[in-house]
């Protein structure tokens, strides 16, 4: 079970933009499906994250959070994170946990790239085609990528993420935040289905 930190909703005027934004963009048919939060230590990530998990949570939203460990907790593996995608989103979809957990656990997360597809998307393009998700939008949020395993473990999600997801169900997005690691900003920069927020401090 991944720890979740103590992390306050964003207060007044802080990236309050950004926040506004994340409705639209939830709403909306965009195909930059993927937003990529990044910057350095300090800078907001994990406070946007939480409170768009806050917001979209009162609207008709299935969110599906990944909390940025707390210090001094031992780092989940990262196919310890696509399993805990799938089991939060199976939760908060009743009509398509089996084709989930299927996905998910029959495969023992061997391949990170063919697991994230048989045990998230392939389930919700299925779900979406028959109709089981009318009107309903699906949002998973990653904070802090860069903070799970290594650049070579995590490589192959990154590498999915950038090439990006063949027929990618129009109900999805997926928020991802980091710092701006070498690795992730080789792979996520420029690409026209992420769109890339930078942030600085003030």
């Amino acid at each position: 079970m991944l720890s979740i930190p103590n992390v306050d909703k964003c207060i007044g005027n802080t990236r309050t933009e950004i926040i506004q934004e994340t409705h639209t963009w939830t709403a909306s048919a965009t195909t930059q499906y993927i937003w990529w939060v990044n910057g350095i230590p300090g800078s907001g990530k994990t406070t946007i994250a939480r409170t768009v998990e806050l917001e979209l949570a009162q609207e008709n939203i299935v969110v599906s959070v990944i909390r940025k460990p707390m210090d001094g907790v031992q780092l989940p593996s990262m196919s310890e994170v696509i399993g805990s995608i799938a089991y939060n989103l199976a939760r908060g979809l009743d009509t398509i946990t089996q084709d989930m957990y299927q996905g998910c656990f029959q495969k023992s997360l061997v391949l990170l790239e063919s697991a994230f597809l048989d045990s998230v998307i392939k389930p919700l393009k299925a779900a979406e085609m028959s109709k089981q998700l009318i009107d309903k939008k699906v949002v998973i949020i990653l904070d802090g990528l860069d903070q799970y395993g290594s650049s070579k473990t995590r490589s192959g999600l990154i590498e999915l993420f950038s090439e990006g997801i063949a027929d990618v169900p129009s109900c999805f997005r997926f928020l991802i935040t980091s710092r701006p690691e070498e690795d992730i900003v080789r792979a996520l920069s420029s690409k026209s289905h992420i769109k890339e927020i930078k942030l600085d401090i003030h």
